[in-house]
């Protein structure tokens, strides 16, 4: 998690180096890298599992939103920040969340619906993560966050599904523990 948040903001200080307001986007930066690790590393000492689900929708979110997009096409999502999403490519990673859930709720004793409802809540939180980072690329005229990854851009790049995704599980662990512990 240090190496991890180290490498995240020396990429955040390049990404924003630019910026007319330092001060302002280094402590955007603390908050948008700090926070989601803080609440994994949060999350791994309460319970792997839930660690691990919480990656599994992000990651079937982005493969199922990539093909189904491709697959289906139609109307752009948000055109201006990331112009490849689409609303197909949306409503394909909220449906593939939506089987992750089930599956979870077998692992987890919480029932079916919450698990359903709240792994699709997550996808949608999650695209809204991805296109923040897009955002904050676009403002920047950064394609990628680094280079740490070759062909697929840093450590930001892959983990920005977890800004707001990461604290949101935490959040709900707290809220809803009888749906995660026996």
């Amino acid at each position: 998690a240090l190496t991890i948040s180290i490498i995240m903001t020396m990429e955040w200080i390049n990404i924003t180096a630019k910026a007319k307001n330092q001060k302002k986007w280094r402590i955007i930066g603390f908050f948008y890298i700090l926070v989601p690790i803080f609440c994994m590393v949060k999350i791994r000492f309460i319970e792997p599992y839930i660690l691990l689900w919480m990656f599994v929708i992000i990651w079937s979110t982005d493969i199922f939103a990539f093909f189904a997009g491709r697959a289906i096409g139609g109307p752009k999502l948000a055109i201006n920040i990331s112009p490849n999403k689409t609303w197909s490519g949306l409503l394909g990673g909220v449906i593939a969340s939506s089987f992750v859930g089930l599956i979870s709720s077998i692992i987890f004793p919480g029932s079916v619906l919450f698990f359903v409802v709240v792994s699709s809540i997550l996808s949608l939180v999650e695209q809204i993560s991805d296109l923040i980072e897009s955002k904050i690329k676009r403002i920047f005229s950064v394609k990628d966050s680094g280079s740490i990854i070759p062909g697929h851009g840093g450590l930001i790049d892959r983990l920005d599904g977890v800004i707001l995704v990461a604290p949101l599980v935490f959040c709900l662990i707290l809220i809803f523990p009888q749906n995660f512990f026996n």
